[in-house]
């Protein structure tokens, strides 16, 4: 068995010694080869490295968002305390922005109220292509003058 490796590696070789230029292809294929792999793996760790920076910005966002809203829900009670009343669309603190600066970016922060808002999700429920009152509100509609369906 051991004649028979040996022959047949001899005879390999010698197909590869009388045989001009088999050599040089085989040693560009091995490298060919050899740089695809190579290109493979950079392009793996650059996309990992991406995906750390992304995931870096995202935690220092989402922590800037929290402590940022904070800030902004305590500026708003020390005004709302001295008024102890609801606040006004021509209050100060609607009109005006907050800003909330950290080492890397500023924030700005604006303020809206909308419990004002009048909200027809509220009132009436879609049902395919017709829209039926919800029937906890309907004894309000019916005192607004709305037609009860």
């Amino acid at each position: 068995m051991e004649k028979r490796t040996h022959g047949l590696l001899a005879r390999v070789l010698r197909i590869f010694m009388t045989k001009p230029g088999v050599i040089l292809i085989t040693t560009l294929l091995i490298v060919m080869v050899m740089s695809v792999i190579s290109m493979q793996i950079s392009k793996n760790f650059y996309v990992s490295l991406k995906r750390e920076a992304y995931l870096d910005f995202k935690n220092q966002s989402y922590h800037m968002l929290i402590n940022s809203e904070k800030q902004a829900i305590k500026s708003i009670q020390k005004a709302i305390k001295p008024n102890q009343s609801k606040l006004t669309l021509s209050a100060p603190i609607l009109k005006n922005k907050f800003y909330y600066q950290n080492d890397l970016m500023l924030l700005e922060i604006v303020v809206s109220d909308a419990s004002n808002c009048f909200n027809l999700n509220s009132l009436f429920d879609k049902s395919g292509n017709t829209y039926k009152a919800i029937h906890t509100r309907s004894n309000q509609l019916s005192e607004i003058g709305w037609p009860d369906t």
